[in-house]
């Protein structure tokens, strides 16, 4: 198993999930997830919805610092958002989204 570091601009990654809200700020922060080798590994997704759970657009979602053991591939599909408060509503409703997929290089 190997460790790998990333950074995302702008992307809030908790538990393997963000959230983007309506405004504009950028947001930098860094994850350390342990992934198998050689297995795609989802770490990060993004959506960007108003408050009647439809999307605005597709947030922005920038690598950083490419990875030295692997591969991370960002790919626009549908997701599932976790939101708290007023957008809760929209959990159970999926939403086109901005994902991050990590592939360890075999060994």
């Amino acid at each position: 198993m190997k460790t790998f570091r990333y950074l995302f601009l702008p992307v809030i990654v908790v538990a393997l999930s963000a959230c983007t809200t309506t405004s504009d700020d950028s947001r930098q922060q860094a994850l350390s997830i342990t992934a198998r080798s050689g297995v795609k590994t989802l770490v990060a997704k993004n959506w960007h919805i108003d408050d009647n759970c439809s999307q605005i657009d597709y947030p922005a979602m920038t690598i950083a610092e490419k990875p030295k053991h692997g591969h991370l591939e960002i790919v626009h599909e549908t997701v599932y958002p976790k939101l708290v408060g007023k957008q809760s509503k929209c959990a159970t409703t999926k939403v086109n989204g901005v994902v991050a997929y990590y592939t360890p290089n075999p060994g």
